[in-house]
């Protein structure tokens, strides 16, 4: 194939129509323009190679820029220019000229969030994979992002049905330019006189009452004795405001009140041996469940 013809080099960054805003982060075969002030034999067009670095002239050393913001890679020329003696508190300007690149934004509750670039179309569950795939506070639901001439779009998976799905071409295919991000679990919290009190999430269709928190937590502890008409449900709601409501789990557990269903951010509080204990520390052990 021929050479790709490139942009003629501005002289001045005041010439150059930025492609992309600072925080960008650049893939291989964007174009890079690159100032040095009071320096012209440097002003240059570089195109990032498939290593990901880009060659400057007059550099011994290679620049890495994929995976990095313009201001990174000027700071890196900066210091790079000093380091091999071309010139002394140098002051550079680096502009992406031109976007080539696919990249996907990985963020939110995966082992490893960072850019991918797609060369080829990519399915979300291989991104995922590459990504480190799912953290350990990850609940199930995934938005997709990308930006559309009518705004931002957003469509929302469920992880695990892809999983399972036995039809591939349901796991949604993704080009390059779209930001997935894997919503944290929502978390209920059981402390207090239990076996083993900590934070469990809610799964999709699978709600957590007070008995299922009971037995997450393997029932009460052995060494301290639970006062089980204490129990205390510790709700915050959308206003903030902290309330308690009171739960026999003695009754519960003979099926003589109803079992309930608890909301993410619920706190089950056990106490034990009958013990009134303020709110702040029932809360505090919540914390150190975390």
């Amino acid at each position: 194939p021929l050479p790709r013809a490139e942009t003629p080099t501005a002289m001045s960054p005041d010439m150059v129509v930025p492609a992309a805003p600072d925080n960008y982060v650049i893939g291989r075969d964007d174009l890079l323009s690159i100032f040095v002030y009071q320096m012209p034999e440097l002003t240059a067009q570089v195109r990032v190679n498939a290593d990901g670095y880009v060659a400057v002239p007059y550099l011994q050393k290679e620049l890495a820029a994929s995976g990095h913001t313009a201001p990174q890679v000027r700071a890196e020329l900066q210091r790079e220019l000093e380091v091999e003696g071309l010139a002394r508190n140098p002051i550079a300007r680096v502009i992406v000229a031109q976007v080539e690149s696919r990249p996907i934004v990985v963020a939110g509750a995966v082992r490893y969030p960072e850019v991918i670039q797609a060369a080829r179309p990519m399915r979300l569950l291989e991104v995922l994979s590459r990504a480190g795939g799912l953290g350990g506070n990850s609940g199930t639901t995934v938005l997709v992002s990308e930006n559309t001439p009518d705004g931002v779009v957003t469509q929302t998976y469920d992880v695990t049905r892809l999983l399972q799905d036995p039809n591939p071409g349901d796991d949604p295919e993704l080009i390059g330019g779209e930001t997935i991000r894997v919503v944290p679990a929502r978390l209920v919290y059981a402390v207090g006189a239990l076996q083993k009190p900590g934070a469990f999430p809610i799964e999709a269709g699978e709600p957590i009452t007070v008995l299922k928190a009971l037995a997450l937590a393997q029932g009460f502890s052995r060494t301290t004795p639970a006062n089980k008409g204490g129990a205390e449900i510790i709700r915050t709601e959308l206003d903030g405001q902290r309330v308690e409501i009171p739960v026999n789990l003695g009754k519960i557990l003979q099926h003589k009140r109803p079992d309930r269903v608890l909301e993410a951010g619920d706190i089950l509080y056990v106490p034990d041996n009958g013990k009134i204990v303020i709110l702040r520390d029932a809360v505090g052990d919540a914390a150190q469940a975390l």
